[in-house]
Order: C-alpha cells, then sequence, then structure tokens
C-alpha cells in the first residue's frame, strides 16, 4: 500500500481531498491530512512517512506551497513525491518546473492519485500517468489528460474520516455535498468555461449523480455524523432539471429533513422554484450579482444577466 499525506492551507473541510482519499483507501492505501503548521507537519509526516505528500492549490497560493514542499524535502525526507493538483496547476502546469514539486495533476484528481498510489505501491513507472506532469531528473514527462468520468455515482463517498484529528471541522454544523460536477455557462471570472474547453467534445461537462446516489450518503451522513444544516456546494443548484431536482427536493424533505443553503443564478429563480425549495428545507440562497453595472457584468464578465 502506497501513504498519502494532504497539507492543508485552509482550516475547512475540502471535498476534493475527501473524494480523493475515500478512492484511495477503498484500494487499500492509507491517507492523512495536515493542516498548515511546520512543527505539526513536522511531527505527523515523521510518524505517518508518506510516499506522496499532495497539495490543492488555487492562484495566489502557490509560493506557499513551494516553500512547504521544499521544507518537506530537507527536513523530512527527499524521497517524498510532491503532487500539486487544483485550478492553479491545472491551467498553469508549468508550475511543475519550480523547485520541490515532483508532479503536478491537471484535472479532476480521483484516478490520476489512484494510478499513482497503485504504481508507487507495485514499484512501477509513474512517468506515463494521464494527468499528471511528472519530473524526473529535470526531464518533464507531459501526459495528457483523460476524459471526465461520466457516470460519477461510481465515485466513493467523500471520506470525512479524513478530518477526524480536528475536532473543529470534524464536528461541524454544516455537511458540504456536492450533487453534480461542472456548469454550463461560460462566466469569464470562472473556471468552468476554460476546465470545459480542455475536454473531450462530445461528451458531458455537466454530470449529475442520480438522486438515490445522492440520498443515499446524506442518510449515511446524518445517522453517523452530527451535522445540522447541509451546504451544497454545486456551481449552479438550479441548473438540474425538474424531473430530477423535485423529486431530489422531495426525498430530501421527507428522508433528511434538515435546513440547506444552495447557490443559483437570478434568470433560474421564480415562485414554483422558490416555494419548492422553501418547503422542502432551504433557509438560504445564494445568487451571484458580480456587478450593478449591466454592460459590465454581461460584456466584460459574460454573466448574460439582466437587471
Amino acid at each position: 500500500m502506497a501513504r498519502v499525506a494532504f497539507i492543508k492551507y485552509f482550516w475547512m473541510e475540502k471535498l476534493g481531498l475527501m473524494y480523493i482519499s475515500a478512492m484511495l483507501k477503498k484500494s487499500g492505501h492509507q491517507t492523512l491530512v495536515c493542516m498548515n503548521n511546520r512543527n505539526q507537519i513536522r511531527q505527523r509526516l515523521a510518524v505517518f512517512k508518506p510516499d506522496i505528500v499532495g497539495f490543492y492549490c488555487v492562484s495566489g497560493k502557490q509560493k506557499w506551497i513551494q516553500n512547504t514542499a521544499n521544507f518537506i524535502k530537507e527536513e523530512i525526507s527527499k524521497n517524498i513525491l510532491v503532487v500539486v493538483g487544483g485550478p492553479h496547476p491545472t491551467f498553469s502546469p508549468e508550475l511543475i518546473e519550480k523547485g520541490g514539486i515532483d508532479i503536478i495533476c491537471q484535472g479532476e484528481g480521483e484516478y490520476p492519485m489512484l494510478d499513482l498510489a497503485n504504481r508507487i505501491d507495485a514499484k512501477e513507472d509513474i512517468t506515463g500517468i494521464r494527468n499528471l506532469w511528472v519530473k524526473v531528473d529535470k526531464m518533464i514527462f507531459r501526459n495528457p489528460m483523460r476524459p471526465l468520468v461520466q457516470d460519477i455515482d461510481e465515485f466513493s463517498f467523500p471520506d470525512r474520516e479524513l478530518y477526524k484529528d480536528y475536532r473543529y471541522i470534524y464536528d461541524s454544523p454544516y455537511y458540504h455535498f456536492l450533487t453534480s460536477r461542472g456548469c454550463s455557462y461560460s462566466c469569464a471570472f470562472c473556471y468552468n468555461d476554460a476546465f470545459r474547453s480542455m475536454q473531450e467534445p462530445g461528451l458531458n461537462y455537466v454530470r449529475r449523480r442520480s438522486v438515490d446516489n445522492a440520498i443515499q450518503e446524506l442518510a449515511y451522513c446524518k445517522r453517523r455524523y452530527r451535522f445540522s444544516s447541509v451546504v451544497f456546494l454545486d456551481d449552479d443548484f438550479g441548473l438540474a432539471e425538474k424531473d430530477w431536482l423535485y423529486p431530489f427536493l422531495d426525498r430530501y424533505k421527507k428522508e433528511i429533513g434538515l435546513g440547506f443553503f444552495c447557490e443559483t443564478r437570478a434568470d433560474l429563480l421564480n415562485e414554483e422554484f422558490v416555494r419548492k425549495l422553501k418547503d422542502s428545507g432551504c433557509h438560504w440562497v445564494e445568487v451571484g450579482v458580480e456587478s450593478g453595472n449591466e454592460k459590465h457584468r454581461n460584456a466584460l464578465l459574460k454573466k448574460n444577466l439582466k437587471v
């Protein structure tokens, strides 16, 4: 088995890491998460002895990640593979050229990280894994991206046990949840338009879990954990077709019965939808206005919303 540690700089759960951790554990690998504290990083990694250390990176955090990666190489073990995934390396893969970073992951990381862990465990070559750019002795192997997984029900439920050593997160009253991946809009400030353009044509970019699969996870977590509210992190919860969304909300009300938060667009809200949200337990809807100037909002930001 391979040992994979995730290093984080923000004190909240991250669904992407939780999905990757669940897939790794399902295949027999071990995972650990560690927060941004060098003494803690040193102590926890010295005990865990990871083969891989992974970072999630948004633009603006790449320098901190590079410094932390060098710290891990210099003070813990130079043999640890440092992998950086997330939006920044997806769109700026030249991050692989920086010192301390061995691998960058473009796009969704579940299967690339599983392939990497499996090959390390089997002592096989790691330079040809799709979605990964791999640096070996200053040579960079730039692999293409694989097609997006179309049936996202095949992913294991996110691994909330990853945070059991951090009670502030583990016992949070808010549970973050996804029913879908992707967004069909093309707002200029959002990653979705750029990421969609990187995918193979002909495949669905917006993918939605089945109602059964989504309710099963919520019901399991309601039994297992002590949260009191659900935060749906879908890029646009209101994008779902009525034949999916309304049956989901009916079952949510009956089987889950907790207050929830979601995000949507102003032009998707109507009286029927708002009443349905309220009736099923929604207590907060966030709508992105972006700008009060219609020309700025639509010509520059491509939001396509009237005042």
